[in-house]
């Protein structure tokens, strides 16, 4: 009897995972070949400057940090991206940039179009194993999630390198936020056991938070090799217009303007803040609403998808609310255009809903916005109630309470409009990128320098 095609292509992938787990590091034999003393390959699905979310922010942060750290560092894109992403059309998208002293490299194949997932993780691979040859790191990290980080775990072992893995969320979890029944899946648990096995294979494991590394523990992990590297802040880049944009320049006439800068997805909870706006305006609160992001999830500029179908989502029910004309939707920007839409803020809002990825992710917004010298106000879920402590400027609202929400909104608006200055930013400072990434310098610092190793591999 002919085997599918499906049955084929899930051989293949069970065939990747048990070459990773053959390849652990005890068995990984070391020889000769040269390795760039200090370099390290930093394998993430998608950075700057193609991408401004949050995991790209992630990303530059740490690496930055690392770069003044003395780490020659190369941040590598997911074989493919940007080029395999939706509505993506730069073909002549160059294939390195360099950001604040971070080296970005691009491979353009293999692409994810037209290839069943398992053949396009065998080709990442030896796309992933070409960088190494050409770049020789002495080490190897790789980011969320198992999708990326797996041909650059059997790359690695393949020519005995350390590979270590930081897990930022899981997409699983995040996924089962917008498809409840999905959980019940034979797929679902498949994702989580490729996800442990990953992790299961670093010499160390880095991840956000304590409810996190607990999941992880959970998952079979063990607690010792997983070390936190919470998210963190650094300087900004100045303002990309050469005047300061102006309400005026948005269109919004209000005398208070409450706001999100970040990625639009189900479990924000976006809704509940358009809501909260319309009650707050009906009992006479003259403020508007500026939303600035996207539910694409890559993309910023000219190659953004302005208008995608959060934004669409949005817009109609702010019409079904009749706050229209108080609702704006500009759309992704880069991290220099954010600045100036964050001046426009009287208030942050992150109304995260109770789902289980926001109980258990933490967001870089909220650090992002209190830097830049903002009041911020949250739902209480678990990760962002942990953060009370760094700063005052930080208040909370009953998660998932719509009620809850306005109520805060008046009260925190006009506390602010009588308050002299703000707060200090308390403990916010020990939040730095350069303080947070110290597991991982600590584990870098750890892998033999110069080390000569698999050279028949490396010709």
């Amino acid at each position: 009897m002919c085997r599918s095609v499906g049955t084929i292509f899930g051989e293949l992938m069970d065939d990747l995972l048990h070459r990773l787990s053959d390849l652990c590091p005890s068995r990984v034999a070391l020889s000769s070949g040269y390795r760039m003393p200090g370099r390290l390959l930093y394998a993430v699905n998608h950075s700057f400057p193609f991408s401004s979310n949050g995991y790209a922010v992630r990303t530059h942060g740490i690496a930055r940090a690392l770069v003044r750290e003395g780490v020659s560092v190369i941040a590598a894109t997911r074989p493919g991206v940007p080029w395999d992403q939706p509505g993506f059309g730069s073909s002549d998208y160059a294939s390195s940039h360099r950001v604040e002293g971070v080296r970005y490299v691009h491979s353009r194949r293999p692409s994810r179009h037209g290839l069943p997932p398992a053949m396009y993780l065998a080709r990442a691979v030896d796309s992933v194993s070409e960088l190494l040859r050409v770049f020789k790191p002495s080490a190897v990290l790789a980011a969320s999630n198992w999708e990326n980080a797996l041909p650059v775990a059997l790359a690695a072992r393949t020519l005995g390198l350390p590979f270590f893995y930081e897990v930022r969320g899981f997409w699983e979890i995040s996924r089962v936020s917008r498809e409840p029944d999905w959980e019940n899946t034979s797929e679902y648990r498949q994702v989580v056991e490729r996800e442990t096995a990953v992790a299961q294979a670093a010499e160390r494991v880095f991840t956000i938070n304590r409810f996190m590394r607990d999941e992880l523990v959970r998952r079979g992990v063990a607690r010792d090799q997983v070390d936190l590297v919470p998210n963190g802040f650094s300087d900004f880049p100045a303002r990309s217009r050469p005047a300061p944009l102006g309400k005026g320049d948005v269109g919004i006439t209000t005398r208070f303007v409450v706001g999100y800068v970040g990625s639009f997805n189900v479990y924000e909870g976006l809704e509940d803040l358009i809501e909260a706006t319309a009650v707050v305006r009906r009992r006479g609160v003259d403020v508007s609403l500026l939303l600035v992001g996207s539910s694409a999830s890559m993309g910023v500029g000219a190659d953004a998808v302005r208008e995608c179908s959060a934004s669409v989502a949005y817009r109609a029910l702010a019409q079904r609310l009749g706050i229209t004309e108080f609702v704006f939707l500009p759309g992704r920007v880069g991290p220099d255009e954010a600045s100036d839409y964050y001046a426009l803020l009287d208030l942050v809002v992150i109304p995260r809903r109770p789902f289980a990825v926001c109980e258990m992710v933490s967001p870089v917004k909220p650090l992002e916005a209190v830097a830049r010298g903002k009041r911020v106000l949250m739902s209480n879920v678990a990760p962002l109630a942990d953060l009370a402590e760094l700063s005052q400027n930080f208040t909370y609202f009953e998660k998932g309470q719509v009620d809850s929400l306005a109520e805060k909104l008046v009260e925190v608006l006009f506390a602010t409009a009588c308050a002299t200055s703000l707060p200090e930013c308390g403990a916010l400072e020990m939040l730095s990128w350069e303080r947070n990434v110290a597991p991982i310098a600590a584990a870098l610092a750890s892998v033999p320098q110069g080390l000569r190793r698999a050279a028949s591999a490396l010709r």
